[in-house]
């Protein structure tokens, strides 16, 4: 599936079209989940776009190509904590 990933500021390293990605929850304490550890989300994600320099004092989006079985732990950790989106280097993926 194509998702549209919304990162709060600094939470986000430059990417490029392509890239592997995780994407990451720290629960916090307004959401449904207990606020806990920080933990994988998506272990594997395709960035389909992303801004091309991130301002790291603006909160902004990314698009993923994400699995389909990965789509509803995605929709709960976007209601109960914050992301971070953390780059695979390549040849780690």
């Amino acid at each position: 599936r194509i998702v549209c990933v919304p990162v709060r500021a600094g939470h986000m390293p430059s990417l490029d079209h392509g890239a592997v990605v995780e994407v990451w929850v720290t629960p916090s304490t307004q959401g449904m989940e207990l606020p806990g550890p920080s933990r994988i989300v998506i272990p594997h994600a395709i960035v389909v776009a992303a801004p091309s320099a991130p301002d790291p004092t603006a909160d902004s989006a990314v698009t993923l190509q994400i699995d389909v079985m990965d789509l509803a732990a995605l929709n709960s950790a976007m209601r109960d904590g914050t992301l971070d989106v953390a780059l695979i280097p390549t040849g780690q993926a």
